[in-house]
C-alpha cells in the first residue's frame, strides 16, 4: 500500500468512519496482549503503533483497570501527521493521562532498544511497504519479555459486492480477484496464519497465540453506506492499483450511487452488513 494514501491529511475523517469495523477485534487485541489482567506484573509502557485516529488508544481507556491506566505510559503513533492530529484532538477532548500523540515510521520508530512493555499495531503491519522491517523494529524496541500484539485482515467481507458493484460501471477497470487484491494492498500473505506464525517466529519472537475474532458490523442503510464507503474505497483501488488517479477521476464519482444501486437491489432498506475475520496475533520477546 502507497505510504501516501496514509500520509494524506484527508484521509483521517474516512478512516475514522471506520472504526466500528476495527473496534471489535481492538477490543481482542487488548484482552490477548494480556493488557486487562490485575495487577500487570509491572507499568504498562505501551506503543499504539499505526494508530490511525486512535481506536485503540480510546479502547485502553475504556476497559483497563484504573490502577493500570494510573501507571501507563501510553504513545500513540502513526506516519501520517492527519492522523496524529485526529488523536491529539481526541486526546484533548477526553482528557486522557499519560499519552502522547506523535508521528512514528513503524519501520523505524526512532525509539530506544527494549523500551516498551507492548507494542500494538491494530490493522497496521501488513499495510506497511515493509511488514517484515515492522516485525524486526517491534522486537527491537520492545523490553525482554515485552509483548507484540498485531491484527491482520483474513477475510474481507466488503469485496465479493464491490466486484459486483464495480462490474456495472461502464468503462471501469474490473475489481480483481481477492488474492490479488490483498497481494496488491501490501507484501506477504497476512491473511494466512501459517504465514503470520512463520513471520513471527522468523524475527525471534516465542509463546505465539492466534486467533481469529468473527465481526458482522453494519454499514448503514444503502443511501448512506454507497457515499461514505465509495471515498475510502477509491483511495484503496488507488492504492492497490487496482486503478490509476486516471481511472478515479473518471469513474469514482460513480461508485457511490452504485454502491448504492447494488445494495438496495439485493436487500431492500435494510442496513448493510459485512462479515469482517481478522486474525489476532500475540508474542513474547525472550
Amino acid at each position: 500500500m502507497s505510504e501516501a494514501m496514509w500520509k494524506d491529511p484527508r484521509n483521517a475523517k474516512m478512516y475514522k468512519a471506520g472504526e466500528h469495523i476495527t473496534g471489535a477485534p481492538g477490543v481482542e487485541l487488548i484482552k490477548q496482549a494480556g493488557l486487562l489482567q490485575t495487577p500487570l506484573q509491572r507499568p504498562a509502557v505501551i506503543l499504539d503503533n499505526a494508530c490511525g485516529t486512535g481506536i485503540v488508544t480510546a479502547l485502553l481507556y475504556q476497559t483497563l483497570p484504573k490502577e493500570s491506566l494510573a501507571s501507563m505510559e501510553l504513545v500513540s503513533g502513526d506516519i501520517s501527521t492527519g492522523m496524529v492530529e485526529a488523536v491529539q484532538q481526541r486526546i484533548d477532548e477526553n482528557g486522557w493521562q499519560g499519552v502522547k500523540a506523535q508521528v512514528v515510521d513503524g519501520m523505524k520508530t526512532g525509539f530506544p532498544d527494549n523500551h516498551f512493555t507492548h507494542v500494538v499495531t491494530n490493522f497496521g503491519i501488513m499495510l506497511m511497504p515493509e511488514p517484515e522491517n515492522a516485525l524486526a523494529e517491534c522486537y527491537r524496541i520492545l523490553q525482554p519479555g515485552g509483548i507484540c500484539a498485531f491484527t491482520s485482515w483474513q477475510t474481507i467481507g466488503w469485496i465479493p459486492d464491490t466486484r459486483k458493484v464495480i462490474a456495472t460501471i461502464e468503462g471501469a477497470p474490473p475489481f480483481p480477484d481477492t488474492t490479488t487484491f490483498l497481494n496488491s494492498m501490501g507484501k506477504g500473505e497476512w491473511w494466512d496464519t501459517s504465514f503470520v506464525e512463520a513471520a513471527v517466529k522468523r524475527w525471534g519472537f516465542e509463546d505465539i497465540t492466534l486467533n481469529t475474532v468473527r465481526n458482522a458490523p453494519t454499514m448503514g442503510k444503502p443511501e448512506a453506506y454507497g457515499p461514505s464507503f465509495s471515498g475510502m474505497l477509491g483511495q484503496m483501488l488507488i492504492g492497490s492499483k487496482t486503478w490509476t488517479k486516471e481511472d478515479l477521476e473518471k469513474y469514482g464519482k460513480l461508485l457511490g450511487p452504485a454502491l448504492t444501486k447494488y445494495h438496495t437491489e439485493k436487500n431492500g432498506e435494510k442496513e448493510v452488513e459485512i462479515e469482517m475475520v481478522a486474525i489476532v496475533a500475540t508474542a513474547r520477546k525472550p
